[in-house]
């Protein structure tokens, strides 16, 4: 009797032996290894279980031994992070979890990385069957390893097969050349062109042969042979500076002509020609493509018409941008260097004075406001003192004529707090006298009131011997005897129409 050998166990015989007559299968899922307890176990048909189990997993492979028909080979990968411990026992378990087959295994030692080892060991099962084809592999292929062996053998097989999937407009794959009556039909979509197939297909439309030279220009005037000119560089005949291609016909006859196109893009072709042998041009006619034009409207109705901030773009002020939050901002770079990138418009460290939302209101415009929170981009008009370079787009609005500040530095916005608003007069004659921004106080218009009365009854009071006066009023004396009296006063410090208060505030 070998010292190393494996067995099927009574259930695992009975499983089998089931299986042959029904004509099923026995699913072997999982392979068990163990370390017999210490000891180098004997393997025993009645057994139910490993004397140790250390380890369950999926089996990776399972096959028929070439040489030896009713041999079943099972084998198991331990992966470099599993061990510690010796192998000294194998078994087979089934889908249900029973063990199918048992056997020894000769004392190997399974190191982990933590130890040192970076191996990894293929554990080998072999059992023997009368029918193979009752036994089949349960795999999942989310755990399992394949060794070198198994996938060289994989290699070779497809190498050997011509099963290779075909290239399609959407996937890579195999593709045939073409042969030569192919090319020449152009009907196949299935077959790759080489450059002689591609050279043989152009022949026979008289294209192909010895490659034609175009010649080259850097003014289109010097083309003074028929043919076609290419534009390569820069020059003062080249439209905005792109390439271009120069068509010469009948040069020097009095019927000559050239025609000069480029391209720009996929979306215009612009062109200008001469007659008659001169060096006269006429101006650029551009043709729009249907894309251009539909691009164009699409613009035209898009509410986004200024271009997204770009990080790399140098910004200058008054530069409108959207930011990656949806709202425009206008650039208002406080030294005006023009030199400043990567400065994006979201982040509040860069507002108010590098950007500032855009609202499409000029700087220096005065606004009535209904909240105490100030809109960004604004300040209140309550006559503080403020930098003239950090709000110089105000300052060059206003000036001084609001305050001079400290003389060198600030400038005192307007003080509209309290205040009512008046049109200035500028010439009408209504207000006459005043100059723009100057204040007024408040006045009440010049008028006057009389009372009249009549004095018909005079007189004593017994009491205090007061005299006392009866008075009609608005009745005429016929003596002619009139006197007047002061009305007493009525109402508050200022005259003033009905009212709301409001902010008055300056764009930025």
């Amino acid at each position: 009797m070998p010292s190393f050998y494996t067995l099927p166990t009574a259930l695992g015989e009975a499983k089998i032996a089931n299986a042959i007559a029904l004509g099923t299968q026995v699913n072997i899922s999982e392979l068990a290894v163990g370390d017999g307890g210490g000891s180098l176990p004997t393997p025993d048909s009645d057994r139910t279980a490993l004397v140790n189990e250390l380890r369950r997993a999926p089996i990776n492979r399972i096959e028929v031994d070439d040489e030896n028909p009713n041999w079943i080979v099972v084998e198991q990968i331990l992966p470099p992070d599993v061990g510690g411990w010796t192998v000294r026992e194998l078994g087979l378990l089934d889908d249900d979890g029973n063990l199918i087959a048992y056997g020894n295994y000769p004392e190997t030692y399974k190191p982990v990385l933590s130890e040192g080892s970076g191996r990894t060991q293929t554990i080998r099962f072999v059992m023997q069957v009368s029918d193979t084809a009752a036994v089949t592999l349960k795999v999942d292929p989310s755990v399992v390893l394949a060794t070198r062996e198994y996938v060289d053998g994989e290699i070779d097989k497809h190498e050997q097969s011509r099963n290779h999937p075909a290239a399609t407009e959407s996937a890579q794959g195999m593709i045939q050349r073409a042969t030569s009556a192919q090319a020449k039909a152009g009907s196949d979509n299935t077959r790759a062109m080489t450059p002689l197939r591609v050279l043989e297909a152009f022949s026979q439309f008289g294209i192909g042969g010895t490659p034609y030279s175009i010649k080259t220009f850097n003014n289109a005037n010097d083309a003074k042979v028929n043919g076609l000119y290419g534009c390569p560089g820069v020059s003062g005949d080249n439209y905005k500076d792109r390439y271009g291609a120069l068509l010469v016909a009948n040069r020097g006859h009095s019927n000559s002509s050239q025609t000069f196109q480029i391209n720009f893009g996929d979306f215009e072709i612009s062109t200008r020609g001469t007659s008659d042998g001169g060096d006269t041009w006429s101006k650029w006619t551009s043709f729009a493509s249907t894309e251009m034009v539909a691009s164009m409207i699409a613009d035209a109705r898009s509410s986004n018409q200024f271009s997204e901030y770009d990080s790399e773009r140098v910004y200058r002020t008054g530069e409108i941008a959207l930011g990656s939050d949806g709202v425009f901002y206008e650039f208002y770079d406080r030294d005006q260097s023009g030199t400043v990138q990567n400065v994006d418009p979201i982040l509040s460290a860069n507002r108010p004075h590098i950007w500032m939302e855009w609202h499409g209101v000029r700087p220096g415009t005065v606004i009535e406001w209904r909240s105490e929170t100030l809109p960004e981009g604004y300040v209140e008009n309550d006559g503080a003192a403020i930098s003239r370079a950090d709000y110089r787009r105000i300052f060059s609005v206003f000036g001084t004529i609001h305050g001079v500040g400290d003389g060198s530095t600030t400038f005192n916005l307007p003080d509209d707090r309290g205040e009512f608003k008046r049109g200035w007069d500028h010439g009408r004659g209504v207000d006459y006298g005043r100059a723009l921004t100057s204040a007024q106080g408040d006045k009440f218009r010049s008028h006057s009131h009389r009372i009249e009365r009549a004095l018909n009854q005079t007189g004593f009071d017994s009491t205090g011997g007061n005299m006392m006066t009866t008075v009609d009023n608005n009745v005429a004396d016929p003596s002619g005897s009139i006197s007047s009296t002061n009305i007493h006063h009525e109402g508050g410090s200022e005259t003033r129409p009905r009212n709301n208060a409001v902010i008055y505030l300056t764009k930025i």
